[in-house]
């Protein structure tokens, strides 16, 4: 298997933003001052808050499962790809071409499969507030 040319490489890592590559895996993400949060795609997540991604560091982490890294290891991990492969998923994502490589359009062809049978998760719809009364409360006190 050839070697990814490295000013190909290095250009695949400039192009790569941590954001685009999650949205792209389907992930929504919420603004929440300067950092984003989403449901973990690492762990079965249901709630808002553990998984942060900073834009400005492009680096994502998961204060549950500890999963962490940048665009790249994101792909690797959520696709259970190699490095090289990330790359080239990577590649197809930006329509950055990596000539000489077959595995190029099979990366490309796993993203498109991949993009057609996603099935997002929700999270957990909030919690409703329960108002208590003296009459709810009063069986369970032991005393009058």
């Amino acid at each position: 298997m050839a070697k990814i040319k490295d000013n190909i490489e290095q250009r695949i890592k400039d192009a790569a933003k941590v954001t685009d590559v999650i949205q792209d895996a389907g992930y929504t993400l919420h603004r929440q001052g300067s950092a984003y949060k989403c449901l973990c795609p690492f762990h079965e997540d249901r709630h808002i808050g553990s998984f942060i991604v900073n834009e400005r560091k492009n680096y994502y982490k998961c204060f549950s499962c500890g999963a962490k890294g940048d665009a790249i290891k994101f792909v690797q991990e959520y696709h259970h790809l190699e490095y090289r492969d990330a790359l080239l998923y990577i590649a197809a994502m930006y329509n950055i071409y990596v000539e000489e490589d077959e595995h190029y359009e099979q990366m490309r062809a796993k993203r498109e499969e991949y993009k057609a049978t996603f099935v997002p998760r929700e999270p957990l719809p909030p919690t409703k507030m329960v108002y208590w009364n003296a009459e709810i409360v009063k069986p369970y006190l032991h005393h009058e």
